[in-house]
């Protein structure tokens, strides 16, 4: 039971807001004036450094570009380019920048590079016959000076619409640090908005006995909720919260969230740094499994047994509340974002009988997350590493799943629904295939509904090895089917949709594109691939010539299969 109390004659600790200087530039705050901001426009925030994303925490900023593409980006510091990414997927194009101080700026999902960096870039791409690179000029070979266009912001990669992301890294380490916080603030006078809360009944696995949840999009927000007629045991706190920003409407993550139970500083979560090698953990941080059912994001307050996320910290309970018979516990959550703008939500919880008596389950029931578990299935073969489990699970593992298209027996392994910080090790008996298509084949992760997604994998002694950073039902099947390739033009002629490139429209079935290469009358040419959207892009670079050209493209996928397209285009 739950209630709901005005809190009229609490004393309630309220911050004064942070007086910001803003630039009359840019009206961004600089704490650092050896910094200035990556865009000439007023900062509008879409996404905040830390922020809950699916299976990774946000590594910087996203910059709104005001709808659009080609906006000047500029190096914030004095430096050098350290790093040039090309990628179909994830970041895109994007810049890294070593500065000085042991920083590194990174700059994502731009349209294209200045001149300088575009000429390197291209050297580099005929020289090695690749379209997608990665390269590491050496220090000082492309120099920037602070203001310098690097490039145009854009909407390369995974961006799902036109912006800039950003970040600032530690050189040394590699791990991102939060631009807000230094030496950039961005104007802010919004609190956090508290729009969920749940109380959770724990069990001594961390695992899941009770829950009641509050919807407070609809109540009083400076109110002290109070449950009562708890049973004896152990509470976990979980909260669905946001931040907004002054210039912004989106919906974004939290900088700091601090639960105190009866004066005591029980779990804290602050948003400054982290490492690439602990960002899946944000898994073990959410409530994965409500998060998959039910589309929310319930940030527990509460560290699960096995997680070790540098992000967060907690007592010795690891968060937990524990209540005797007839016991009662103060609690406060106070949430604050990266400008200093403070929320609080008080909390009280009263129990009044004994802990319900636990079913009694044998340990031979569980699977030990400090072993490695091993598997077999027919002549295949998984492992779950030591330590990839937050908790103990119990042991659910059917050796006896079928799924059609596949060679030998499959398994399926926990549950999609439990999270894991380190992959499953997946191992295939590649006999059990006839020969002329083994090298087609490929491990297979198949969905609650039973839907095959390609895992890959690599030839060890006439096994498969693979892993799999998800849980579920796997098997090994083979590709066959090579991937589509179209010429888009206009109507049925040869001309051209436009007169600025050469686009193809690509797709694959099942275990998705690796490698494209495209020659204009035999030579090796320059071909950008945008995966989120299907499509190659030739770009021409030189004046049009108006005679018959020459192409053909070849595209392959993850397990070998080939298509080519021939024709002719003027230009």
């Amino acid at each position: 039971m739950f209630s709901t109390f005005p809190l009229s004659k609490l004393y309630i600790d309220r911050r004064a807001f942070i007086a910001i200087f803003i630039s009359s530039h840019c009206a961004w705050a600089q704490t650092d004036t050896s910094y200035i901001p990556p865009l000439d426009i007023p900062p509008a925030i879409s996404g905040t450094f830390a922020e809950l994303r699916s299976h990774h925490f946000h590594s910087g900023v996203d910059f709104k570009t005001q709808g659009r593409e080609g906006l000047p980006v500029r190096a914030v510091k004095k430096g050098y380019v350290s790093r040039i990414k090309v990628s179909s997927s994830g970041f895109g194009n994007a810049i890294y920048v070593d500065h000085p101080d042991g920083k590194t700026s990174v700059y994502a999902h731009l349209q294209r590079f200045n001149d300088e960096i575009h000429a390197y870039l291209r050297r580099a791409q005929y020289a090695q016959m690749q379209s997608e690179v990665e390269l590491f000029p050496k220090p000082g070979e492309l120099a920037l000076n602070k203001g310098d266009t690097l490039g145009l912001s854009g909407n390369s990669g995974s961006s799902m619409g036109p912006h800039l992301h950003f970040e600032l890294r530690d050189t040394r380490s590699e791990q991102p640090l939060n631009p807000l916080k230094s030496p950039f603030e961005s104007p802010d006078s919004l609190k956090p908005l508290l729009r969920r809360l749940a109380l959770v009944g724990l069990s001594p696995e961390f695992g899941e006995l009770s829950r009641i949840e509050i919807d407070l999009r609809k109540s009083p927000r400076d109110t002290l909720k109070m449950f009562s007629g708890l049973p004896a045991g152990g509470y976990g706190i979980e909260i669905d919260a946001i931040d907004k920003l002054s210039l912004s409407e989106n919906a974004n993550g939290l900088y700091r969230v601090v639960l105190i139970a009866d004066n005591t500083e029980r779990y804290l979560f602050v948003a400054d740094r982290f490492s690439f090698e602990e960002t899946r953990q944000i898994d073990g941080l959410i409530n994965y499994p409500r998060k998959n059912a039910t589309g929310v994001v319930w940030h527990r307050l509460y560290r699960l047994p096995g997680s070790s996320l540098s992000l967060s910290q907690s007592d010795a309970r690891r968060g937990r509340l524990w209540l005797n018979p007839n016991d009662s516990a103060m609690c406060s959550i106070e949430m604050t974002d990266a400008l200093g703008n403070i929320s609080k939500m008080w909390l009280r919880l009263k129990s009044d009988s004994m802990a319900p008596d636990p079913q009694g389950v044998s340990i031979k029931d569980f699977i030990d997350p400090q072993r490695v578990e091993h598997i077999s299935f027919g002549t295949h073969r998984a492992s779950i590493p030591a330590q990839a489990l937050y908790r103990r699970e119990t042991r659910s593992i059917d050796t006896s799943a079928s799924f059609p298209g596949t060679y030998g027996a499959c398994a399926k392994i926990l549950s999609a629904e439990i999270a894991i910080k380190k992959p499953i090790e997946l191992d295939f008996d590649l006999s059990l295939i006839p020969e002329k298509y083994r090298d087609r084949a490929t491990a297979v992760r198949f969905s609650s509904t039973g839907k095959p997604a390609a895992l890959g994998g690599k030839v060890v002694s006439g096994r498969l090895k693979a892993e799999s950073k998800e849980l579920g039902a796997f098997g090994l099947r083979v590709d066959t089917l090579a991937p589509k390739v179209i010429l888009k033009k206009s109507g049925t002629r040869t001309r051209l949709e436009d007169k600025k490139r050469l686009r193809f429209l690509v797709s694959d079935d099942f275990s998705g594109i690796s490698r494209w290469d495209l020659y204009i009358d035999g030579h090796w040419e320059v071909l950008e691939y945008d995966a989120k959207n299907g499509w190659m892009d030739h770009r021409f670079e030189t004046e049009p010539t108006n005679t018959n050209r020459n192409f053909r493209i070849v595209v392959s996928d993850r397990c070998g299969n080939k298509s080519t397209l021939e024709g002719v285009y003027r230009w």
